[in-house]
Formats: C-alpha cells, sequence, structure tokens
C-alpha cells in the first residue's frame, strides 16, 4: 500500500494528513502526531513533510494519483471547514482501530456541527451506558482530528474536558461551529486559543 503524507496549514496550526488509494487514515495536528505515537505519522514525518516516497513499481502510479486526490479533497474540505462555508466532510475515512474504537468513532459522526454531546450520551448512544470511560479513551484514540468530530464531546457537566489536540483548539473549534468568530486572524486565534472573545 502506498501512502502519501501531507502536512498542511490550518487556522489551528499545521496538520499531518497520511492517505492511500483507499481514503484518509490519519488526521492529527503535526505538534501531536509524533507525540501520540502514531506509527504512521512517524513514518510521515521521516518522509519530510509532505514528500512522497517514491513508487517501487509502475503499478504504484495509480495508487499515488488516488492518494493524491484523497489529500486534495481532503485539504479543499478543511479549508471550507475553517471558512464557514462546509458543516459535514465527505471524504472516505480508513481509521484503524479495535472494533470497539471503530463504533465509538462511528458515533462521534453522528453528532452535528454546532452541537456537543457528554461522553455518557455518546456511551448511551453506542448502547453500553456503563462504558463512559472506555468510549473517552476510544476519543482520544481517534486518528481523523476535526472529521471525526471528538472536539463535538464535553463532560456531563458542560466543561471542555480532554481533547488530544489541546483543549484551546477545542474551544476554538467550538467557537467556530457556534459562529462566534467570523474571520480567522492571528489576534482571534490567539484570544480564542487563550480562553477569550
Amino acid at each position: 500500500m502506498t501512502l502519501l503524507a501531507q502536512t498542511f496549514f490550518t487556522p489551528l496550526g499545521d496538520m499531518l494528513a497520511l492517505c492511500s488509494a483507499q481514503g484518509v487514515h490519519l488526521l492529527d495536528y503535526a505538534d501531536r502526531a509524533e507525540a501520540r505515537g502514531f506509527r504512521l505519522a512517524r513514518e510521515a514525518v521521516r518522509a519530510h513533510h509532505g514528500m512522497e516516497q517514491p513508487a517501487a513499481a509502475a503499478g504504484e502510479e495509480f495508487e499515488v494519483r488516488e492518494a493524491r486526490a484523497h489529500l486534495q479533497a481532503l485539504v479543499a474540505q478543511l479549508t471550507a471547514y475553517f471558512d464557514g462555508t462546509r458543516r459535514e466532510f465527505d471524504l472516505a475515512l480508513v481509521p484503524y482501530g479495535t472494533p470497539f474504537q471503530l463504533a465509538v468513532w462511528q458515533v462521534l459522526r453522528a453528532v452535528p456541527y454546532g452541537h456537543t454531546r457528554s461522553y455518557a450520551d455518546e456511551a448511551h448512544a453506542l448502547g453500553q451506558p456503563g462504558a463512559v470511560r472506555a468510549v473517552a479513551m476510544a476519543n482520544g484514540r481517534n486518528p481523523l482530528a476535526i472529521v471525526v468530530p471528538c472536539h463535538r464531546i464535553i463532560a456531563s457537566d458542560g466543561r471542555l474536558a480532554g481533547y488530544t489536540g489541546g483543549v484551546e483548539r477545542k474551544r476554538a473549534l467550538l467557537a467556530l461551529e457556534a459562529g462566534q468568530t467570523s474571520c480567522w486572524s492571528v489576534q482571534e486565534m490567539d484570544d480564542l486559543m487563550k480562553g477569550g472573545a
């Protein structure tokens, strides 16, 4: 399988994506990807920020074209999301995880733009109301930041509980989705990341 890696700018910092002909395998904040221990992310970082490895055989040309198309679609849709013109993602997603994690991430995709749910709500939607901690742990292993919207999950008391990209980014994403920001100026992002605005 040919994997292409690309880093690209977003208002919340550089992001790292890994795509194959099948779809998007990883989308994470570049400053977090290495620390989170994703084997594929480590390989992508070593591949030098967006440089693809040479295809081993001519038959891989198709895979490279398809992977590049998935990368382009991802970047275009994320750009539209941050511009406020896209609320849902239409991407081929190929996350790796246990059957439980995959089920949790599917529940996450059902949380609408501009809304939040608690970890307990998520466990109930999964049909396992006693699995709140396991659900929270699965959220923390989500390899597809933003497009599988774990940032929309909060504590039952309304607090912005953990987010592997950082609570400041979570706050900024929720503010964007609540319509509390009209542009993403450097000053506005600084304010949002510090809890202002």
